[in-house]
């Protein structure tokens, strides 16, 4: 099937084997059914992954005219693509925000507060990151990323603070 084929693209990419031959195969799998949200999703993942994000982006984009509101992970991936490999903050944000809602959960706040940070709404992201710890106190991520807000809103004592609790759950996580 053409999932299957498109699946059987993933474990080879996964295991790094012929990235540019399955990575090809993938988007002619893609272009070839483009209604298939399965095939679309796993390209776009795959646009993340490689740094393809343009094309990433452009196979989310299509794959959200096929659905009102898609899985969080849809929106978050496509947040992610938008925001860290495009730099479109503004038009991430709604995906960041639906995904909190969707599945109110560390990491969906995390993005949301990585995308607020970047777009200098420090006080939101702030409440973001506060969310992720009272949600998952022992990740070291969460504690990092709500460090680096901090630091980025010249509040230096107080990312010292977070960055510690960051080395605290995780002492490879020193930098």
């Amino acid at each position: 099937s053409v999932e299957g084929r498109s699946s059987l693209c993933i474990v080879e990419l996964d295991r790094g084997r012929n990235k540019d031959a399955n990575l090809e195969a993938l988007r002619e799998l893609k272009d070839e059914n483009p209604h298939d949200p399965i095939v679309l999703w796993m390209f776009g993942v795959q646009g993340r992954t490689f740094n393809l994000y343009a094309e990433g982006a452009e196979t989310y984009e299509r794959l959200l005219t096929m659905m009102k509101v898609g899985p969080v992970l849809v929106h978050q991936t496509y947040a992610n693509i938008l925001s860290e490999g495009l730099g479109a903050h503004e038009k991430a944000l709604p995906h960041r925000e639906l995904a909190v809602k969707l599945e109110p959960a560390g990491w969906s706040y995390q993005g949301l507060g990585n995308t607020l940070t970047s777009l200098g709404r420090y006080e939101e992201a702030d409440r973001a990151f506060q969310k992720c710890v009272d949600l998952d106190p022992h990740d070291s991520a969460y504690w990092a990323s709500w460090g680096n807000c901090l630091r980025r809103w010249e509040r230096y004592e107080e990312a010292i603070v977070k960055y510690r609790k960051a080395v605290n759950f995780d002492d490879e996580n020193d930098d």
